[in-house]
């Protein structure tokens, strides 16, 4: 799947320990689409070396091509939503 929009959040890296003991780091940043209904999409950069590509080539501002994946889990009878940035671009109008 893919989005194009400008960039109005990130999100400082989040660090942490999974149940296996693997350490783990991620960033969430915000484009605004455009779009008339719900703009706005938050999507997760994963990994330590991703992470820090992300901030030295993207700031808040940039115009940007996302192309990501979508996907859902179940939990307790409830569901949760991820969306991974794969490839993130940056583009002119």
């Amino acid at each position: 799947m893919e989005a194009k929009g400008k960039i109005t959040m990130i999100t400082e890296i989040q660090s942490g320990l999974s149940k296996t003991g693997k350490e783990w780091q991620k960033l969430n940043f915000v484009i605004d689409t455009g779009v008339e209904f719900n703009p706005e999409i938050c999507f997760s950069v994963f990994g330590g070396q991703r992470c820090g590509e992300f901030l030295v080539n993207h700031k808040v501002g940039d115009e940007v091509k996302v192309q990501f994946n979508l996907s859902s889990r179940e939990h307790d009878g409830r569901y949760y939503h991820n969306v991974d940035a794969r490839k993130v671009e940056g583009f002119s109008k």
